[in-house]
């Protein structure tokens, strides 16, 4: 059968010389990359992601999980041990030592 296709030029020319490698023809060479790219098993789609969410008593009874502002506060409470002070804040120790350094020049 028949047909018009179009090809990019540099895949055409490819296509032309792997033609002319094999002893065979232009019309072989596409018969062949497009039975191979039908046979090919096609990607099977991914479950689609599931977040598993839960309401009421949580193992935290003193943060409310649906407001995330609570969260942080409480993450930086441990992290840092500042109770609602933002004129408290200290830096964790490694970026102290590590601005110290470089206010001595030290890299």
């Amino acid at each position: 059968m028949r047909t018009t296709v179009n090809i990019p030029d540099a895949l055409l020319n490819q296509a032309k010389r792997a033609a002319a490698t094999r002893g065979g023809t232009l019309s072989d060479v596409v018969v062949d990359a497009l039975r191979a790219a039908l046979e090919r098993p096609t990607r099977q789609a991914h479950e689609p992601f599931k977040l598993i969410t839960f309401h009421g008593d949580s193992s935290w009874p003193a943060i409310n999980f649906d407001r995330s502002s609570e969260l942080l506060a409480a993450e930086d409470e441990t992290r840092y041990r500042v109770a609602d002070a933002p004129e408290a804040y200290r830096p964790p120790p490694k970026r102290a030592a590590k601005k110290a350094r470089r206010r001595k020049g030290v890299p």
